[in-house]
């Protein structure tokens, strides 16, 4: 699904002042960020 660039500024707007639970570094999606997110997504 492709967002037009309103569509866009809305959600960067509402996600603005959320902080991030986990986040994604220059080495990408190792197994232990997995874990993390699942993790995460467990606890809430």
């Amino acid at each position: 699904m492709e967002l037009n660039e309103t569509q866009k500024k809305r959600l960067r707007t509402r996600a603005h002042d959320l902080k991030p639970v986990v986040m994604v570094g220059q080495h990408g999606l190792k197994p232990t960020v997995l874990e993390e997110i699942s993790g995460a997504l467990d606890y809430h």
